[in-house]
């Protein structure tokens, strides 16, 4: 099930298994493996982390308080850019807990939405993020495991939209409903519906 995240006014980030920027640095309980365990585990099922660190993946602090700087340097450690357009850019890192993470921050600022799951057999992590209130014209992207060859988006007219997919990750934006889908090298499919819900229709979580 997709939770949904009222974050701030104006705007709506849905994670597809939850986790906001703070909770995807900090480490909750034991480690459910070791670092090394998780660094191998993350190349193995996802190619951003098969290669080295580039200066252009080091995730740098956007916000002037000491939490931010603080949980930026943890993500730094491990990160990989592996998106930039137009509405932001997008990168891949392992958490305190050894979770592999995906992280959006929209180009515009505010809130950035991350989603983590387990390095080792976990889901492939991914956001759907909203602006101007509403999905109504939403970013949904993530990772990958690698092997996969297609991500796709079908309109509702029937028109399907093949999604690239670079270092590992896909980035869609475009106009709600869609339903964008993938299929993993072991041959489970993963399909999102997205639809143009208003921010009113929302309540907080948590």
């Amino acid at each position: 099930m997709i939770s949904r995240t009222m974050l701030a006014a104006g705007t709506i980030a849905v994670a597809i298994a939850g986790g906001g920027l703070t909770a995807a640095v900090t480490a909750i309980g034991d480690s459910p493996t070791t670092r090394d365990e998780a660094q191998q585990d993350a190349r193995s099922r996802f190619a951003a982390f098969d290669r080295s660190q580039r200066p252009e993946d080091v995730f740098r602090s956007e916000g002037g308080d000491d939490a931010n700087r603080t949980a930026a340097l943890e993500i730094a450690k491990t990160s990989r850019r592996v998106a930039v357009t137009a509405q932001g850019e997008a990168y891949a890192f392992l958490n305190t807990r050894n979770e592999v993470c995906f992280l959006w921050r929209p180009a515009v600022g505010g809130v950035a939405a991350s989603d983590c799951s387990a390095a080792r057999d976990g889901n492939a992590p991914g956001i759907l993020m909203g602006q101007n209130g509403s999905l109504e014209n939403p970013t949904v992207a993530g990772l990958v495991p690698t092997g996969t060859e297609r991500v796709t988006v079908r309109r509702p007219d029937g028109t399907v939209i093949d999604v690239p997919i670079v270092d590992g990750a896909y980035v869609y934006h475009g106009k709600s409903p869609f339903t964008i889908t993938w299929t993993g090298p072991e041959g489970r499919t993963f399909s999102n519906e997205v639809q143009p819900i208003d921010i009113h229709d929302l309540k907080p979580v948590g």
